[in-house]
């Protein structure tokens, strides 16, 4: 089994800590890096982790759920 279409996802470390970011392109194909965890009620504001590997476990949480659910929340 192959994914087809993954997005490319990255944890990035900061001056305020690790952040997930997912890499989006526009429609004229400029590629540019979108965090996809905010801080509750700002959208612009993304959440910092305090270390790489809680980062890497809430990404996971969240695309375990996004396929549980059948569904992206960031498409």
């Amino acid at each position: 089994m192959h994914l087809v279409n993954m997005p490319k996802v990255r944890v990035k470390k900061y001056s305020r800590g690790w952040v997930v970011e997912r890499q989006f392109k526009t429609w004229y194909g400029k590629k540019y890096w979108k965090h996809i965890e905010s801080v509750s009620g700002i959208d612009d504001q993304p959440w910092y982790y305090k270390n790489m590997g809680f980062a890497i476990d809430e990404a996971k949480k969240h695309f375990g759920w996004d396929l549980y659910q059948g569904q992206s929340r960031h498409t």
